[in-house]
């Protein structure tokens, strides 16, 4: 599967279906998309126990790849 030409899906040799994904990046997309509001970068750092100058480059990477706004 793609998404702005990008893969962000595949099959595996099991024929299961694998995000590309990091699994940091995974966390934080749905640590945001469960929420009914927006979220502080300070509140994703803090739920997933990492720096917040990760985190900040994590949310830069997903915006960038459209994943979050």
């Amino acid at each position: 599967m793609f998404h702005k030409g990008d893969v962000i899906m595949r099959v595996n040799a099991n024929g299961e279906l694998e995000h590309m994904l990091s699994d940091i990046e995974a966390e934080v997309l749905r640590y945001v998309r469960a929420s009914p509001h927006s979220v502080k970068l300070r509140d994703i750092s803090r739920r997933l126990k990492s720096d917040m100058d990760e985190v900040y480059r994590i949310v830069g990477r997903l915006t960038t790849k459209g994943f979050l706004r």
